[in-house]
């Protein structure tokens, strides 16, 4: 009873989550998808939690957890894809499969279940919660954790992958734009997912250790830790849930190519022959030396495309094959490099190193740590003593 109590108050924030994303001036269409699917994920543990209370004046409604469950996740991943590659356009047929699914479920239990006298469907539900579901419920039941679930969740993961290549290659810079956040989101549903299939359908309908429906318990304790966390994540950063002018100013959510082959194939096809990409390449490194682009913390592949007058997609061709790294590293191992002369500079002695790092380009202290261990392998504080080791013996 107090679990049940305390998931009630914990999903309920999910439907204020719901709320504030519609109150939002500036509304997008990943807004309107996450709304939905936070509003769904509230029914959807309130239907379970609550399904004893709701069978006394319906023995149906309950029941729809599943077929809301299969609009969840094709609404999860819609949503997905709207943050990573831009707005879904539903006028598109294939975007429409993803409701097939839940169409088919609601066909199904249209067909099997609510056509039945109200005699036959009480004992075809009480057949369900002792544990002896008829074949159709089992096809929904299975079809949703073992293969729904998984693939939901692979197809977004891939999405965000893509998306996290794509900023590497045309953005120096991640803060702000990066979707760390919702790949830690993922994780959590990974672990949701975990819990539902050892809990429920191992423990509770293949070897019946636990009883019936308290399998579920557990995976529901985790959606309301999902829930929570993208509240508190969501209001903390105001990436979520706050309308900011200025936010969306600066970091306008990017789209991303939808060309996500592997370098070596992607520029296959290009026109640009060796001589020319030599030309290119000491423009680039030239404009480099003189101008220092890098030191602007939010320089572009664009950006440094309108300047060497070298087109964008050559100049992401050029770093690739000629230098071996994609447009983010290459730019932030000349941060680096600018912060290893700034400290090797006696004047700069009185400064700290997070200021030194924000006067090579870097506008994050935890990205500057990240990336400097990644290019030296030391921390820039173990890199700071060394050299500070070697003055003395000097």
């Amino acid at each position: 009873m107090l679990l049940q109590v305390l998931l009630t108050v914990g999903i309920s924030q999910a439907l204020m989550l719901s709320a504030l994303l519609l109150l939002k001036r500036r509304k997008s269409q990943a807004d309107y998808l996450l709304s939905l699917q936070l509003l769904l994920l509230f029914l959807i543990t309130m239907l379970f939690l609550y399904k004893e209370e709701i069978h006394a004046f319906s023995l149906h409604i309950s029941l729809h957890a599943f077929s809301l469950s299969y609009l969840a996740l094709a609404l999860f991943y819609l949503y997905v894809k709207a943050v990573t590659t831009g707005p879904v356009h539903l006028g598109n047929w294939p975007n429409w499969l993803h409701f097939l699914p839940f169409g088919t479920v609601l066909l199904v239990m249209l067909i099997q279940f609510h056509s039945m006298p109200p005699g036959a469907m009480r004992q075809c539900l009480d057949g369900i919660m002792a544990g002896q579901p008829p074949v159709w419920f089992l096809a929904i039941y299975y079809a949703f954790f073992l293969g729904l679930f998984p693939l939901y969740l692979w197809l977004s993961f891939r999405a965000l992958q893509r998306h996290e290549h794509y900023l590497l290659t045309k953005f120096s810079y991640t803060e702000d734009i990066s979707l760390g956040w919702l790949n830690r989101y993922l994780w959590g549903l990974c672990v949701l997912a975990t819990f539902f299939l050892l809990f429920e359908v191992v423990g509770g309908q293949l070897f019946d250790w636990l009883g019936q429906g308290i399998g579920f318990m557990p995976g529901f304790v985790v959606m309301v830790l999902l829930v929570l966390y993208l509240g508190y994540f969501g209001l903390k950063q105001q990436i979520i849930f706050v309308d900011s002018e200025e936010r969306e100013r600066k970091a306008p959510t990017p789209v991303i190519a939808t060309d996500d082959q592997a370098p070596e194939l992607k520029y296959q096809s290009s026109s640009l022959t060796d001589d020319r990409a030599e030309v290119y390449l000491q423009r680039l490194l030239a404009h480099m030396d003189a101008e220092k682009p890098y030191l602007e913390p939010r320089i572009t592949i664009a950006d440094l495309s309108e300047r060497t007058g070298i087109p964008a997609n050559y100049l992401s061709q050029i770093i690739n094959e000629k230098r071996g790294q994609n447009f983010f590293d290459f730019i932030n191992s000349y941060r680096v490099r600018e912060f290893q002369v700034l400290l090797q500079q006696p004047e700069n002695r009185q400064f700290t190193l997070l200021s030194l790092a924000y006067d090579s380009g870097f506008n994050s202290k935890s990205t500057f740590n990240a990336i400097f261990k990644k290019t030296t392998g030391l921390t820039p504080s173990e890199y700071a003593s060394r050299e500070v080791a070697q003055w003395e013996a000097n």
